[in-house]
This record gives structure tokens, C-alpha cells and sequence, in this order.
């Protein structure tokens, strides 16, 4: 079993990988499977409930988390395609899987997935399952502005 200071040490490695890698959703996803293993593997013994107790809500944000993230990737649906061109349109499906946030020339799109591993990058305004508010801040599902009380 890993010593507590051995744990924090590994987590440091993930959290220099976060930093490191790409910031897309399934690789985020597959980081906090490192965190949420590294985290339990200070358990000792499956008797060593005060380290159980002190760990649960840990690994209980991480599940929420993941389950939140698996959720944006599998819900966001194009639904605006005016202007667009046929070959992008043609790609388009329902729903497709959200990668990330893409800048390119001061100008944010979203990068989008179908089943196919086809990418495409459009404006966040185009999509269901990303909102905005008031600020132009791209809101997650069921997250509230905490200015004007949107809920993505």
C-alpha cells in the first residue's frame, strides 16, 4: 500500500499531466479515474474506516464530477446550421460529443465529435447543452450564473 506523502506525490504527477495534456473532456475523464484510484489507494486495510470516512466525499466529488462531464460529452446537439457548408452540415449528427473549447484568432468555437470521429468546430451559440448568459460565459448543464440566474 502507498504511504500518504506517496500519494500526494502521484497526484502532484496527475495534476502536472492536467496542465500538460490537451484540454479535452475525455482526457479530463480519464485523468480523474487516476485521481479517484491514487486517492483510494491510501486505504490501507478495507477495516481502516476512519481513512474510508475521511476519503468518501473525496471520491464522491470525483463520481459527480466524471458523471457531469460524461453527461456534457454525450448531450450537445447542433441546432443552428444556417451558414454553414454542406460538408460540415453533412457531418452534423444527434447528439454529438462535446472535445472542447477551441480558440483560434480570438475567437471561441466548440469542437464537436460523431459517431464516425469526425470534428467539426462551431460557435457555442449553435449548440443545445452549452448556454450562455448574460456575460457571453458558456454555462454547463444545470450551472446558474451568478449574475443573471441562467441555468445551462
Amino acid at each position: 500500500m502507498k504511504t500518504t506523502k506517496q500519494a500526494i506525490l502521484d497526484q502532484q504527477e496527475i495534476n502536472r499531466k492536467i496542465f500538460a495534456k490537451e484540454n479535452s473532456v475525455p482526457n479530463l475523464i480519464k485523468l480523474l479515474d487516476e485521481v479517484y484510484a491514487n486517492v483510494l489507494s491510501i486505504v490501507k486495510d478495507e477495516n481502516d474506516y476512519k481513512t474510508i470516512n475521511l476519503i468518501q466525499p473525496i471520491l464522491d466529488k470525483i463520481d459527480e464530477v466524471q458523471n457531469e462531464l460524461e453527461d456534457l460529452v454525450e448531450g450537445v446537439e447542433v441546432i443552428n446550421t444556417e451558414g454553414l457548408d454542406e460538408d460540415t452540415i453533412k457531418i452534423i449528427e444527434k447528439p454529438m460529443k462535446f472535445n472542447r473549447y477551441w480558440h483560434e484568432n480570438d475567437t471561441m468555437f466548440v469542437e464537436l465529435e460523431n459517431s464516425k470521429g469526425q470534428i467539426i468546430r462551431i460557435f457555442p451559440e449553435r449548440i443545445k447543452g452549452l448556454e450562455q448568459c448574460c456575460s457571453d460565459t458558456t454555462l454547463y448543464p444545470d450551472e446558474q450564473c451568478p449574475e443573471c440566474n441562467t441555468i445551462g
